[in-house]
């Protein structure tokens, strides 16, 4: 069993996807980190000290630091899985537990009780990794897997509104973060995470003084600065790229953010700027 805790904190390190050939085996090793596997396709045969697993399609498994495991024979030729280090918090440390919090113990292996939402987390996780779409977001991965863990929790037994309230907002801000240049809105923000979109309105402005769609727009025009002094595009397409489809709006939300125009603000930006001659 796996103690986790919905604020505990996350520590997300590495992950990726492996196809197998068909040609060798998971390596013994010992890890410091936990290890989540999820089997996309064939079977993974795999021990843990004397304990072996064999998982199959939509299951996963949980490795557990400081522990030696390694494949069991070769890797068959149809086999692929996710899989994720992170580092949670140990529950036997010397935090307080609250009287209102919340303890689960996760099974070991067993079935994600959303496997296609399971999926989809992980592939964004992935995503998050490349460098070209990776600027600072060790947060954003953290909250991934947090939500990636709360996959493997029985619905019934997730956190209610009292006991969730700002570890919500803080996934929904992390959500944000990490999503605000596609189609984002505070109705998919609420459907991701399981809340109804009032409730959720009302925690995360309870939390951080103001709306999920405000939050959204901030986020989308930071992206959009970000742009502005790494990037030589159109108004137009950092407008897209920052998760606006209406330049128009896109240009009156910047105004009224940032007190600038979009083209002023770039117009500041270039001078503010050395240029180099040299070679």
């Amino acid at each position: 069993m796996l103690k986790f805790a919905f604020d505990s904190p996350v520590k997300a390190q590495n992950g990726g996807y492996f196809r197998s050939r068909g040609v060798g085996c998971h390596p013994r090793r010992v890890l410091e980190s936990h290890e989540l596997i999820h089997v996309e396709r064939g079977t993974l045969a795999i021990r843990e000290e004397d304990v072996e697993f064999y998982v199959g399609p939509g299951r996963y498994l949980i490795l557990k630091p400081h522990r030696e495991h390694g494949g069991i024979g070769r890797f068959p030729d149809d086999l692929g899985f996710y899989w994720l280090h992170f580092q949670l918090a140990p529950e036997a440390d010397n935090r307080p537990i609250s009287p209102g919090r919340l303890i689960f113990d996760i099974p070991q292996t067993g079935s994600p009780y959303d496997p296609d939402r399971f999926s989809s987390l992980f592939h964004s996780l992935l995503s998050m990794q490349r460098p070209q779409y990776r600027q600072d977001r060790s947060d954003d991965l953290d909250i991934y897997t947090l939500l990636l863990l709360r996959q493997l929790v029985r619905p019934e037994e997730r956190p209610n509104a009292s006991s969730s309230s700002f570890s919500v907002a803080h996934s929904a801000r992390q959500i944000i973060r990490a999503e605000s240049a596609s189609g984002l809105t505070a109705s998919t923000i609420a459907a991701r995470l399981g809340y109804n979109r009032d409730y959720l309105g009302r925690v995360f402005q309870m939390t951080f003084n103001m709306t999920l769609t405000a939050a959204i727009h901030d986020q989308r025009i930071r992206n959009a600065e970000y742009l502005f002094l790494h990037e030589d595009m159109s108004i137009e397409t950092i407008a897209c790229r920052s998760g606006f489809s209406d330049v128009a709006y896109f240009r009156r939300i910047f105004t009224r953010l940032r007190g600038i125009t979009p083209s002023t603000f770039r117009a500041k930006i270039a001078r503010r700027t050395p240029i180099n001659s040299d070679p």
